[in-house]
């Protein structure tokens, strides 16, 4: 009797991984005309092992979170269209954190031998830079409401695709513009703002905001202020950072 459960479990497991392929290839047929359907039906095979593993199932859940980013981003350009800014900018983040992990998955692949040759990351790359702007767009309103929480959101990721593998061909120049520093100090203050004991997203972004040279000073306040909290402050990086404040920025209180 074990033996016929053991094998009907293994016959079930893979019925379960064999429904999941055919999700993805299903969710493929419905993108065009109800990705948000798409969107509910892929979500299953994002975390079954056998299509997880798979940059396909990732560059295709990436590829629904875009169609639906583009349906709303269309209806601001169109006379009379009002566009679900909230639906079209958590597509927008979607879109990044699934071609990322879609890179991940592919670069995986070609290590380990079970892909041959990486072919997605270089046209997802150009896609996602051509709308990271968006990012401090909605980093933006969401500050002006003052849901820090989604602001830093926004601007951190802003500045953490940097620092992601599959932009880096083009770390350098992103690191060089100084909208990554300029963000970087709306990230950290999103981030002391929704929650003053954490030190560590304040540090983080606010190292690369002080570098701005019209903003910095927001950062290295945030620093200071995180870093003078009682409880979970540091007095000697305190003072360290007031006088870095005085040195770069002489003109602010």
């Amino acid at each position: 009797m074990k033996k016929v459960l053991f094998t009907v479990a293994l016959m079930f497991g893979a019925f379960v991984a064999s429904a999941q392929v055919s999700v993805v290839k299903e969710a493929k047929g419905m993108m065009k005309k109800d990705p948000a359907a798409a969107a509910k039906l892929i979500e299953g095979a994002l975390t079954n092992p056998e299509t997880a593993n798979d940059p396909n199932t990732w560059q295709m859940a990436g590829d629904i979170q875009k169609a639906m980013y583009d349906e709303e981003n269309m209806k601001m350009y169109l006379p009379g269209g009002q566009a679900d800014m909230p639906k079209m900018y958590n597509s927008l983040v979607k879109m990044f954190e699934y071609y990322m992990k879609c890179d991940e998955v592919e670069q995986a692949g070609v290590a380990n031998g079970t892909v041959k040759k990486a072919k997605l990351r270089k046209k997802n790359a150009e896609t996602l830079l051509k709308v990271r702007s968006n990012l401090a767009n909605g980093g933006v309103e969401a500050f002006n409401v003052n849901n820090y929480e989604e602001a830093q959101k926004y601007f951190g990721l802003f500045v953490d695709v940097v620092d992601a593998p599959m932009f880096a061909e083009q770390a350098a120049a992103l690191k060089a513009d100084t909208l990554n520093s300029l963000y970087a100090n709306y990230a950290a203050m999103a981030a002391g703002l929704r929650d003053p004991k954490d030190v560590e997203s304040v540090i983080r972004y606010g190292n690369i905001g002080k570098e701005s040279e019209s903003e910095g000073w927001r950062s290295l306040m945030f620093m200071a202020e995180v870093y003078g909290n009682k409880e979970t402050g540091d007095s000697i990086k305190w003072l360290e950072t007031i006088k870095e404040g005085a040195q770069r920025f002489p003109e602010q209180d």
